[in-house]
Formats: structure tokens, sequence, C-alpha cells
């Protein structure tokens, strides 16, 4: 199975078990930093790393903007949006991007935060299962 790494994916070396960071990639060159260690790779290694799913997948703005057609919106356009320059309890936001002005606006549309002041966003969430009475 092969995967599309992106910045940011959580990666595991089979060879030897490492697991580290996609920090950087290039047309020819990946870099990984597996914490003690910083790597510059060529590109074709990647198909000896596999990626490691994690609970929260964010996603950098300058990798992808999230889709959202104001006449077609729906619950799923819901998104979490993290600001990193806002007060600690703020920086994880929950909203929508408005691709015609290129902002991203808090689901009760009181704020808009311009495009360079949003860094990641993701998918909400699922709600988890409920939890069955024994």
């Amino acid at each position: 199975m092969s995967f599309v790494f992106k910045v940011g994916d959580i990666v595991r070396f089979k060879h030897t078990g490492q697991i580290g960071m996609i920090k950087d990639m290039t047309h020819q060159n990946v870099s990984v930093d597996f914490g003690t260690e910083f790597t510059v790779m060529d590109k074709g290694m990647l198909s000896e790393f596999e990626l490691i799913p994690t609970v929260e997948q964010w996603i950098s703005v300058r990798d992808e903007k999230p889709y959202r057609d104001k006449k077609k919106a729906k619950k799923g356009d819901i998104i979490l949006f993290f600001v990193p320059n806002a007060h600690e309890d703020e920086q994880i936001q929950l909203g929508y991007y408005d691709s015609d002005d290129k902002c991203f606006v808090l689901i009760d549309e009181s704020c808009a935060y311009e495009l360079d002041g949003v860094s990641h966003w993701m998918p909400r969430p699922k709600p988890p299962k409920p939890i069955e009475e024994a």
C-alpha cells in the first residue's frame, strides 16, 4: 500500500522502527526529524516509510485550503483551525473557511481571521461512539 506523504506526517522507518516527522519536502528530497537527528534523503526513500495514523491530522494552509462553497454549504464544512498567535485557550477555533473572502470565520461568525493568521486546519472530528452500558 502506498501513501502520499505530506509535511507534518508522522512516519516509521520500516527497517529500524525509528519514528519521525516529515519536516520539509522538495521535488527531490525529504527532510525527516527523528528527534535525536535530522535527516535529508532522496524522495525515493519514502517507500521505506509507513504512515503512523494519528487522531489529529492538521493540514498546513500552505499545503491545502479547506473547500467551502457558500451556496452548497453543509455541516461537513465545519473545521477546526489553529491560530498560533492567539491566546493559548483561543488557538484552536471551530468555524469554516470562506473561499470567496479567503479567510477563516468562527462558527458564530463573530470574528474572521485572515489567511496569514492561521497556520493549520483539520476536518472536524466525528463524535465518539456512545458508551454502551453493561
